[in-house]
Parts: structure tokens; sequence; C-alpha cells
């Protein structure tokens, strides 16, 4: 194989993988094929000299970085028993959509709310305590939202009032017609 068809093969083969193992392969192709100098093997395979760099620096500390699982965790996962904490705070006091068009749970607790109460009822400390932001987000996800829960209306007797507002137009009309002196 000549030296153009061998950096077609890579490059085709490095493009069928992602993340941690294109880096793996990258790094020992250019070991094997190209002892390691990384401007040779860059101007063969047309790979970037950072990622061909990176792929060696891993290759030599034995540690590939894997990006997905990199970043902050989950609320739940430095907390497990949070989501249940909620749920046991919001659940004695929600309500159903009054209209019964969603299987929402309507709450009379704020996130705000909720925050403190994870606080002071459950007992969690300040440092291990998500921010309003986050609770607010976990409400949602476990179907809580947060609104004034709606009392029952007394209906409005109509007949007393239609009489009532036709006896003032009444009396109106009576004043306007009176003649004043």
């Amino acid at each position: 194989m000549e030296q153009n068809e061998v950096g077609e093969f890579l490059r085709e083969s490095a493009a069928r993988l992602y993340g941690t193992a294109k880096r793996i392969f990258i790094a020992q192709a250019v070991l094997e094929l190209y002892e390691g100098v990384v401007y040779r093997a860059a101007q063969a395979t047309g790979w970037s000299r950072t990622t061909i760099k990176k792929s060696l620096e891993e290759q030599k500390k034995g540690s590939f970085e894997n990006r997905p699982r990199k970043g902050r965790s989950k609320a739940e996962e430095l907390n497990p028993e949070l989501l249940d904490d909620i749920r046991a705070l919001c659940e004695p006091s929600s309500q159903a959509d009054p209209t019964l068009r969603t299987t929402r749970l309507y709450t009379r607790f704020s996130a705000a709310e909720v925050r403190r109460l994870l606080s002071e009822i459950k007992g969690y400390p300040e440092e291990r305590l998500p921010s309003e932001a986050t609770v607010r987000t976990k409400m949602r996800n476990l179907g809580f939202f947060p609104q004034r829960v709606s009392k029952t209306k007394p209906k409005k007797s109509l007949p007393k009032r239609t009489q009532s507002l036709k006896k003032s137009s009444e009396s109106k009309s009576k004043r306007r017609a009176a003649p004043t002196s």
C-alpha cells in the first residue's frame, strides 16, 4: 500500500469512530505507522495536529477523557432522597387541574417555599440544599406546578342581582328626568 492509500484508509476508519474510541485509534495508528511524529501523521491523514497530540498524551497517561460523563452531576445523584422528599412535601397540598383537561397537579407551595421546607422539616444542611431553580425544575419533572389552589366559589344569585341593577338604572333615569329647580 502506498502512503496516500494508508492515509485514506486511516481517515475512513477513524471517521466511523467517535470520542474516546477515535482518539485511542489515532494514538495507536500514529505510534505504529508514523513513529509518534505528529506532523507527518497530520499531513498523511488530514487529522488535526491538536487531536493527534491530545491522543498521544492520553495514551502516555493511560487515561482517556470521557467527555459525556464530564460536568456537573444531577441533584438526585448528590441527594438520592431529594425527589422523594419533594414529593412528600408537595403531595398533601396538591390539587388536580380543576378543568380535568390535564394530569397536572397544582400545589400551593412555590419553589422557594419547598426549598425552605426541605431545610426545616427534612433537615437538609445548607451545603446539600439545592438551589431554588433546581427545586422548581424537579417539581415540574415530578408533575407539580406551583399555582394558587383555587377554592370553591359560591354561586351568585343572578335574579337578585339583575333586580338590583334594574332598580338602580330606573332610579338614575328618574333623577335625570326630574326637573331641577
